[in-house]
């Protein structure tokens, strides 16, 4: 499998052998409608379809979106960001991995339309993005995902962390960057999520993750925290390795 396809398991370990074996129908079966869908997308355009499934159109590794293009698809109201590509990855995670210039800057263009993205996890091997991007080496996605609060303190359902994927990772230059990106992400957690200061905090009550250093703080950051707070919880806690996703429109 390509490096770059975004249906590639970061760690061939026993378990995800075990998920190649669960449903390898469904396996033959993903691609093709992935291969499908994104011809459709090439021959009709935007305008012309019911709705755009960009994990999809991404899933061959190669394919990306312009700035411009992902402009118009998230106004368009017609996408689904959910949907999963068939190894799991959801548009974000796709985006994550990839080496296009572009890639970036679609990747702020996402999180400012949906920030409840940002800790999104895999639909079956439970990454979250920054989970994705440090096993390919994508340090500016890294630092990107960061600045939007991705948490780095996030555990799969083997227990590993953000920081564990990319002492994985094989590109040296970008593995010790990323490295210490995250050491510096979790050193500093613990401080406002709105101008950093570090004294005299109060957390979220309910996420418990989240820092302010004063009300009015939280009150102002709260457009953006309610549509990841329950995020928090979930990448905290140890998840059960999923069957296969079903494609979105199987």
């Amino acid at each position: 499998i390509h490096a770059g396809q975004c249906y590639r398991l970061v760690v061939m370990d026993i378990e995800q052998e075990m998920l190649h074996q669960l449903d390898p129908m469904r396996f033959m079966s993903g691609p093709v409608v992935c291969e499908m869908h994104r011809h459709e997308y090439w021959r009709k355009g935007i305008d012309g379809m019911q709705m755009i499934i960009p994990s999809y159109i991404m899933d061959d590794g190669e394919s990306i979106f312009t700035v411009t293009e992902f402009k118009k698809i998230l106004a368009s109201g017609h996408v689904d960001l959910d949907a999963p590509c068939p190894m799991g990855y959801r548009t974000i995670h796709c985006i994550c991995g990839h080496q296009s210039e572009d890639a970036p800057v679609l990747l702020k263009l996402l999180l400012e339309y949906q920030p409840r993205l940002v800790n999104s996890r895999a639909a079956s091997i439970t990454e979250t993005p920054l989970m994705a991007a440090c096993a390919y080496g994508r340090k500016e996605m890294v630092k990107i995902l960061l600045e939007y609060q991705a948490d780095p303190f996030a555990i799969d359902y083997a227990g590993r962390t953000p920081e564990d994927y990319a002492k994985q990772c094989c590109q040296y230059m970008a593995k010790e960057s990323m490295i210490q990106q995250l050491k510096n992400a979790k050193k500093n957690w613990a401080s406002c999520f709105v101008c950093g200061k570090q004294e005299d905090l109060r957390r979220c009550s309910r996420c418990k993750c989240a820092y302010y250093c004063s009300r009015a703080h939280q009150v102002k950051h709260w457009d953006i925290h309610k549509h990841i707070c329950q995020s928090y919880i979930n990448t905290r806690t140890k998840p059960m390795l999923n069957g296969l996703p079903s494609c979105a429109q199987q």
